[in-house]
């Protein structure tokens, strides 16, 4: 049974809206991650992150940031693999600043 009502979104940003579905049975509940985007929901936009996990509106917004990556390049779909392939990003940047400014 789910939780969701289509058309509902709990977070908004960059024209993007996070819209989780809850999948309650009996022992457990799993929560799938959709993402809307122009009110049409995209099974194939949804957040890569563990049926388990609740996904903050930070976390959302840096996902989209990232450029929203799959769970094959950020090398899972737990929170910690969002903070990592986050920090690798953000590495990668500050040495393209910091190799710029020494060229």
């Amino acid at each position: 049974m789910s939780r969701y009502l289509i058309g509902e979104h709990v977070y908004s940003y960059k024209g993007y809206n996070y819209c989780p579905e809850d999948d309650v049975e009996e022992d457990n509940v799993k929560r799938f991650h959709f993402v809307v985007t122009d009110g049409i929901h995209t099974h194939s936009r949804s957040v890569p992150l563990s049926p388990y996990s609740s996904l903050s509106e930070g976390q959302f917004q840096r996902w989209i940031d990232m450029g929203r990556p799959t769970r094959e390049q950020m090398g899972g779909h737990q929170i910690e693999d969002h903070n990592h392939y986050w920090r690798k990003l953000f590495d990668e940047a500050l040495d393209k600043i910091l190799l710029g400014e020494e060229e």
